[in-house]
């Protein structure tokens, strides 16, 4: 584990808050082979719908919820929204990108292509979909009934036993035809599932790559995130004033949004879950995904079945009755239980996630003692990922399965998926982002 903040990583560039005093402090990561002039620029001068919570009295005198109890303001950038926000954009060092031929790039952390989400439960059910379909096709194309309680009868009159004979043999044909695509359809699906499957697990054979650059990113924003906490606590401007813009004077923690996008969501998604202080106000992650996502949601599925591995969730396995592959890189099912926890005290699932991480990083020993029992304090921390559809960078199933994952292990989490938006931000987004951050947190 690195025990100092690395020193090269360069200068990050800090955008000091539009209004002073400086009182919360929005710390965003770029993606991979991007920096500030390419992420941080569009970002802050995208302007979005921004929305605030009315007061009780008023809200009181409408009808409905949501949005209904909201006011809209003009449209608002991310520096007009939060006028007293100081914005840090920490620039990644360049390293040897793996999967660009070893190209020279700014990157957070080495790693290796990202392969789709494996869920054959939603393939049970699109297939059954399918079936389903060509039945109704099946039945609209002879017009056939199904008020018989003998079968199928035509819904005309009489016939004679030719037509009906006639009418019996091009129905079987229809019938032979539907069963073939659907026989290819769960073939094709078959092959799908299996080719994903692959994928997962020579991702998780590369998984190692990512382990240095993870370590030193992570070290590197738990300083800053010290740092900047202790600036807000220490601040005269850190209560509230005449604007009604506050800050809790006692944590300047929750006065700190950290987040980012594409593998800088990654990379500050695994710093928050390893960080040791008080809750963050709020995480802003954008098209991204969780490392080490298999293990650490075996790990809550298993924590949620009381140590057992069998049932759903966890990795995903093998069906009743098929034949279970050997995985060198699974997890052991003894894992859970013994180490790391004292005599009569047992360990909190989130308290064991945040175990399965750091052996997972090769992040030191975890600490012995009551502490490391309960769940962490940064788990209040409340975390919005939005994703777009059109991704072809980062599967929006990866996304949608790390949100999945930290709310099974009681995080509150906001999960916004964009239709037709793809490796980015867009207006709505933002808007969604602010919109969950500003009543939890109180900015």
């Amino acid at each position: 584990m690195a025990s100092n903040p690395p020193e090269h990583f360069p200068p990050a560039r800090v955008i000091p808050p539009l209004n002073p005093p400086h009182r919360q402090t929005i710390i965003l990561l770029h993606g991979r082979g991007l920096s500030w002039s390419t992420f941080g620029v569009d970002l802050l001068s995208t302007e979005f719908h921004a929305f605030y919570p009315l007061d009780p009295a008023t809200a009181s005198m409408i009808e409905g919820e949501g949005n209904l109890k909201q006011r809209a303001v003009p449209l608002r950038t991310l520096q007009t929204r939060y006028p007293h926000a100081k914005f840090i954009f920490p620039l990644a060092p360049r390293g040897r990108a793996t999967i660009y031929a070893r190209s020279m790039i700014h990157q957070w952390f080495d790693g290796w292509h990202l392969a789709p989400p494996v869920s054959p439960e939603s393939e049970d059910e699109s297939s059954e979909d399918g079936l389903l379909e060509s039945s109704s096709e099946v039945y609209a194309a002879f017009d056939i009934g199904t008020n018989s309680e003998d079968g199928f009868e035509p819904n005309s009159g009489a016939q004679t036993q030719s037509q009906k004979a006639h009418m019996h043999q091009n129905q079987h044909q229809h019938h032979q035809k539907h069963d073939k695509q659907n026989h290819n359809k769960l073939q094709q699906q078959k092959h799908h599932h299996h080719h994903h499957h692959h994928q997962r697990r020579r991702e998780a054979q590369e998984e190692w790559r990512s382990i240095p650059g993870l370590q030193e990113t992570i070290t590197y924003l738990h300083n800053l995130i010290r740092q900047e906490a202790a600036l807000l606590n220490g601040s005269p401007s850190s209560t509230a004033s005449s604007d009604n813009t506050t800050c809790n004077p006692q944590h300047g923690t929750q006065n700190i949004v950290l987040g980012g996008l594409s593998q800088g969501c990654a990379a500050s998604l695994a710093a928050l879950l390893l960080w040791d202080g008080e809750a963050l106000g709020g995480y802003w992650g954008m098209c991204g995904w969780l490392v080490f996502e298999s293990a650490l949601r075996g790990v809550v599925n298993a924590g949620s079945r009381g140590g057992s591995r069998g049932g759903s969730g966890g990795e995903r396995g093998s069906k009743a009755g098929e034949e279970v592959e050997f995985d060198p890189f699974e997890r052991s099912e003894d894992y859970d239980d013994g180490e790391g926890e004292e005599e009569g005290i047992e360990m909190s699932v989130e308290a064991k996630m945040v175990r399965a991480l750091k052996e997972e990083l090769e992040w030191g020993t975890t600490t012995r003692g009551t502490s490391s029992m309960a769940r962490p304090k940064v788990f209040d921390t409340p975390v919005f990922l939005g994703h777009g559809i059109e991704d072809d960078k980062v599967p929006v199933g990866r996304g949608k399965e790390a949100s999945e994952c930290l709310r099974a292990a009681g995080i509150e989490v906001e999960w916004k998926a964009y239709g037709g938006l793809g490796h980015w931000y867009s207006p709505q987004m933002l808007t969604d982002m602010v919109s969950f951050t500003t009543p939890l947190s109180g900015w």
